[in-house]
C-alpha cells in the first residue's frame, strides 16, 4: 500500500516539476525511509524517468531542398519536417513569404503526417511541403526560419538555392533523359539479359503541358515461349494521357552490348499542380517451355518512383479571357458562302489546331450580332501523333441565319492560350467575314405582286382579254394550293421529327440501362453515357466530352454533385485506355454500377424539374 502511494506521488511530481528537482525530492523521501523495497523502487523509477520512453526526447526539425540547383523558372520543393516522441499539437504551416527573396514565388503544397515504430518506440512526424520558383539567377540563402512548438521556438538551419540559366543547367546535366529505375535479369541458362527502364523527358512541366513517359524493354535474348512479355503501366490518374504511336522494335548498342529494344511512349498532360508521383511499371515475363520457371522471375519492375513537379501557370500577364488552355495553337474561320438571302441558313466553321491537349478547349465566346441569329455549335475533334507531340484540332460548327438585308460583318473571335515554351500568354484571332444579305424573294412575294396587279382593273381590262384574266387567276390559285400543300408537308415533317425526338427523350433512360448492361469495355461505357446525354437533351453525341457534358447538365438544372460524378466516370473511361485488360474487368463492373446510379439520380432530377414546370403551367 505504501509503495503504491509512493509511485503515485512520484508521477505527480514528474508531470509538474522539472527532472532535477523531482529527483531531489525523491532522494529526500528515500533518505527518510529505511526499507529495502523503497530502495529498489527508487532505483527502478529513476532509471525509468531518465529513459527516452519515460521523459521523451526533444523534437528534431529538418529541412530538405530537392533539387538544390535549378534553372530560372523551374520548380524546387522545400520540405520542413518535425519529428517527436510526444504527440504533436495542431500546428499551422510555417509562413515563408517574408523570408524568401523577392524574386521567388512560393506555393504551399500541403501537409502530411507520418507515424513510425522503431525498437518499440513510437514517433510522429509532420511534414510541410512548398514549391519554390525563382525568377532570376544567383545563389540565395533562406535563413531565420523559426518553428514554434510547445511554447518553444526551434531555429531551422539555413538552406541555399543555386539558380542558373537554362543553358547553363543544360550544359551541366547534359541532354540525356533521367532514368529513375532499372531492373535487370541475367539469364544463367541462356546467357541473355532482360531489363526495363522508365523515364520522363521533363521533370518540371507547367500544368497542362505535355511531357512524354517512356517505358523501355531491353533484352539480348528471347526467352523460349509461346507467349509474349506483357506490359503493365501505372495508372497515372492525375494526367490526361495518349499513347504515341505503336511500339516499334529496334536495336541499340549499350556499353558494347547489342540490345533489342521495345519502347512505349505516352504523352502525359498533368491536370494538377504540385508533386505527382508515377508508380513503377511492370513487365511480366513469359514462362519458358524448355525448363522450370523457377529460375526466371515472373516480373521485372522498375525500382522507385518518378516524381514530376508540376508548376502553376504564371500570374503575370494573364488575360481576363484565359480559360486554362496550354499549348501552341492557330485559329481559322470560314463560311460556305458570303452572299445569302434573308432567312437562308449558312454554316460557319471555326477551327483551332495545334500542339496540346485538345480536350481542354472551352466553348468559344461568339460576339452577339443584331442582324444575325447564331445557333449552338457542333464540335468535332481529331488528334494525331506528330514527331512525339500530340497535334489536335477542334472544329466548331455554327448555323447562322440573317434577319435583315444589307451588309453585315461577322466580327473577330478571340482565343487565348499559354505557351509553355515561350512561358507567356498568347491571344489569336479570326479575321472578320463580310456578308451580303439580299431581300427575300419567295412565293409569297410573287403572290402579293400578282394580287396588286389584279386590283388595277383598268389596266387589266385594257391590256388583257378575259382569257388572260382567267389564266392569271388560275395560276394564282394553283400557286396558292401548292404553297398550302408545301406548308402542310413542312408542318408534318417537323411534327414527325418532334415525335421522334420526344420518343428518344422518353426512352433515353431505358436505352442507357440496356447499353450499360451490355458494356464490355470502358469505351462502351463512355458511349452509353454520351448517347444518354444526346437523347435526353436532343443534341448530337458527336464532339461530346466530359466538360461539355457537365455544362449541358448544369444548364438543365441538374445538381452539381451529379454533374461532377458523371464527369469523374467519363474521365475514368478516358484514363482506362492503357490499363491492361485483365485488370479492367472488376473496375469496369464497379464503374458501370456507379454510372447506373448517377444516371438514375439525374433522371429523377429531370423528372422533378418537368413536374414543377407542368405544375406552374396549371
Amino acid at each position: 500500500m505504501m509503495s503504491m502511494k509512493f509511485a503515485s506521488r512520484f508521477y505527480t511530481i514528474k508531470l509538474h516539476i522539472s527532472p532535477p528537482r523531482t529527483l531531489a525530492r525523491i532522494g529526500n523521501t528515500f533518505l527518510g525511509q529505511q526499507h529495502s523495497s523503497f530502495r529498489f523502487q527508487l532505483l527502478f523509477l529513476a532509471f525509468f524517468s531518465l529513459s527516452p520512453s519515460g521523459w521523451g526526447q526533444s523534437p528534431s526539425v529538418s529541412v530538405t531542398l530537392t533539387p538544390e540547383t535549378i534553372a530560372v523558372g523551374q520548380n524546387t520543393t522545400l520540405t520542413i519536417t518535425i519529428s517527436s516522441y510526444q504527440q504533436l499539437e495542431a500546428m499551422a504551416p510555417p509562413n515563408l513569404g517574408s523570408l524568401l527573396p523577392v524574386s521567388f514565388q512560393a506555393f504551399y503544397l500541403g501537409t502530411k503526417n507520418q507515424y513510425n515504430n522503431i525498437n518499440a518506440q513510437s514517433s510522429v512526424s509532420k511534414i510541410w511541403s512548398y514549391s519554390l520558383i525563382p525568377q532570376e539567377e544567383g545563389s540565395f540563402t533562406i535563413s531565420d526560419i523559426v518553428l514554434p512548438f510547445n511554447g518553444k521556438n526551434f531555429q531551422i538551419q539555413p538552406i541555399t538555392i543555386i539558380v542558373k540559366s537554362k543553358i547553363q543547367l543544360q550544359n551541366q546535366t547534359g541532354s540525356q533523359k533521367r532514368t529513375w529505375s532499372q531492373h535487370v535479369f541475367n539469364d544463367p541458362f541462356y546467357g541473355g539479359s532482360q531489363k526495363i527502364e522508365a523515364s520522363v523527358d521533363n521533370q518540371f512541366p507547367y500544368v497542362g503541358e505535355q511531357i512524354t513517359y517512356t517505358f523501355r524493354y531491353l533484352h539480348t535474348a528471347i526467352i523460349p515461349s509461346v507467349d509474349f512479355p506483357k506490359y503493365q503501366l501505372p495508372s497515372m490518374n492525375q494526367f490526361w494521357r495518349y499513347q504515341l504511336g505503336q511500339p516499334k522494335p529496334k536495336t541499340e548498342v549499350i556499353n558494347g552490348t547489342r540490345f533489342r529494344v521495345a519502347e512505349i511512349k505516352i504523352a502525359l498532360f498533368p491536370m494538377v499542380t504540385g508533386i505527382i508521383t508515377i508508380a513503377p511499371s511492370v513487365l511480366s515475363l513469359p514462362a519458358s517451355i524448355e525448363r522450370s520457371n523457377r529460375s526466371i522471375p515472373r516480373q521485372l519492375k522498375t525500382e522507385g518512383m518518378i516524381e514530376v513537379m508540376v508548376r502553376p501557370l504564371l500570374e503575370t500577364g494573364k488575360p481576363t479571357s484565359f480559360e486554362g488552355v496550354v499549348g501552341r495553337y492557330q485559329i481559322t474561320s470560314e463560311v460556305e458562302k458570303t452572299k445569302v438571302k434573308i432567312g437562308e441558313a449558312i454554316t460557319m466553321h471555326i477551327r483551332i489546331a495545334g500542339i496540346g491537349n485538345i480536350e481542354t478547349l472551352p466553348e468559344l465566346k461568339i460576339p452577339e450580332m443584331i442582324d444575325l441569329t447564331i445557333y449552338d455549335s457542333n464540335i468535332t475533334d481529331a488528334t494525331q501523333d506528330t514527331n512525339g507531340e500530340i497535334y489536335g484540332s477542334r472544329t466548331y460548327e455554327y448555323v447562322i441565319i440573317p434577319s435583315k438585308p444589307g451588309r453585315v460583318t461577322i466580327p473577330v473571335i478571340e482565343f487565348c492560350y499559354f505557351d509553355p515554351n515561350e512561358e507567356k500568354y498568347e491571344i489569336i484571332r479570326t479575321t472578320p467575314i463580310p456578308l451580303k444579305i439580299s431581300p427575300e424573294t419567295t412565293t409569297k412575294t410573287k403572290i402579293t405582286q400578282l394580287d396588286s396587279s389584279m386590283l388595277d382593273t383598268s389596266k387589266m381590262r385594257t391590256g388583257m382579254g378575259l382569257y388572260k384574266i382567267f389564266a392569271w387567276s388560275f395560276g394564282v390559285l394553283f400557286i396558292g394550293v401548292i404553297g398550302v400543300i408545301y406548308i402542310i408537308k413542312i408542318h408534318n415533317h417537323k411534327q414527325s421529327q418532334a415525335d421522334k425526338q420526344k420518343s428518344r427523350q422518353l426512352n433515353a433512360y431505358a436505352n442507357a440501362l440496356t447499353i450499360l448492361n451490355q458494356a464490355r469495355s470502358f469505351a462502351d461505357l463512355a458511349n452509353a453515357i454520351y448517347s444518354y446525354i444526346s437523347d435526353s437533351f436532343q443534341s448530337s453525341s458527336v464532339g461530346l466530352n466530359p466538360e461539355i457534358v457537365k455544362r449541358q447538365l448544369l444548364l438543365e438544372n441538374v445538381s452539381e454533385l451529379s454533374a461532377d460524378e458523371m464527369v469523374r466516370i467519363l474521365r475514368e473511361c478516358d484514363m482506362a485506355i492503357f490499363t491492361p485488360i485483365t485488370s479492367q474487368i472488376n473496375e469496369l463492373k464497379a464503374t458501370v454500377e456507379q454510372a447506373k446510379s448517377v444516371v438514375g439520380r439525374i433522371e429523377e432530377e429531370l423528372s422533378k424539374k418537368e413536374e414543377t414546370k407542368n405544375a406552374n403551367k396549371v
